[in-house]
């Protein structure tokens, strides 16, 4: 399904894909690989059973060389919490998926959120091991 507003006032050579983390099925059946992904206030939204599942996807689908940029919530805002589905995340086990798929922690910042002040925002990014590491 696309976003006809946001597909509407996109560059012409950007294809819109919808689909779903863990798996990414309909991109993975695709064979891109990219040098950048960026998965930005989504991580959250993933139950912890499945979040292993989702890094190591992304992992495969980086080009060697190639960034994982992931933001995590933090925060609390129980009612927020609960009528949008976030789960607590941690940077420590983005961390541990990172290890077991051999990307390196680039940077790893903590900023505040311009609007709420009790939410603020982490962000991790891996790099892929290029082609000659």
């Amino acid at each position: 399904m696309e976003n006809t507003h946001v597909s509407r006032h996109s560059h012409a050579r950007v294809s819109w894909l919808d689909d779903r983390l863990p798996a990414l099925a309909r991109l993975r059946s695709l064979g891109h690989r990219f040098d950048l992904i960026l998965v930005s206030a989504v991580w959250m939204h993933l139950p912890r059973a499945a979040r292993e599942r989702a890094f190591r996807v992304l992992s495969e689908c980086l080009r060697p060389g190639g960034a994982l940029v992931i933001t995590l919530r933090h925060g609390e805002d129980a009612a927020e919490n609960r009528e949008r589905g976030f789960h607590e995340v941690s940077g420590e086990e983005l961390l541990s998926f990172a290890r077991s798929r051999a990307l390196v922690l680039a940077r790893r910042a903590r900023d505040a959120d311009t609007l709420r002040p009790d939410i603020d925002w982490e962000t991790l990014v891996f790099s892929s091991p290029g082609p000659s590491s």
